[in-house]
């Protein structure tokens, strides 16, 4: 029934045109996509959907996403791709133009510069918290090892204190 509202409104041949119009923003979305070294496109584009992430991991990718959904200026939705995490961007809009394309790609390219910088932090921030339980570690075992050799010292001195305390000695050599 909708798809006999649909025909009936644009007619077979507009819908025909209104569905190639899809294709080809699609195409150009794929192309800009193409031409950024930090993205990649993960699908064969044949109709109006472009699957596409961020070269990097999965969280960077999942990030992304969130930052642009957060945004409130694009509406993505994701999907896994062979283990991947992927964003799918699909043209759908009823008036479309190569104008809302550049626009759409612009605001992902801007979001992704935030995010990476963000990531890049967390990066410095990560390395800088392994360093510190390094030496953590380090210093723990020190205190261990110095502990160690006060509680042997104690105990030593404990079972034969002669050899520890030079007045005992003395007075012992004295009494004999």
């Amino acid at each position: 029934l909708k798809l006999w509202f649909v025909i009936r409104s644009y007619g077979v041949s507009g819908l025909q045109e209104y569905i190639r119009n899809h294709c080809r923003l699609a195409k150009l979305f794929e192309q800009l996509v193409r031409e950024d070294h930090k993205f990649k496109v993960m699908n064969d584009v044949k109709v109006g959907l472009v699957c596409f992430r961020l070269i990097g991991s999965n969280s960077l990718n999942q990030k992304l996403l969130s930052t642009i959904n957060a945004s409130g200026r694009l509406h993505m939705v994701p999907a896994n791709m062979n283990d991947k995490f992927v964003i799918r961007f699909c043209v759908c809009a009823q008036n479309a133009t190569d104008e809302d394309i550049g626009t759409a790609w612009k605001i992902i390219q801007e979001i992704a510069e935030t995010v990476l910088k963000m990531h890049q932090d967390d990066e410095k921030e990560d390395e800088e918290k392994e360093k510190y339980d390094q030496i953590q570690t380090i210093l723990e075992k020190k205190s261990t090892k110095s502990l160690q050799h006060k509680r042997s010292f104690f105990v030593r001195m404990v079972s034969d204190p002669k050899l520890y305390n030079p007045h005992i000695v003395k007075a012992r050599s004295f009494f004999m």
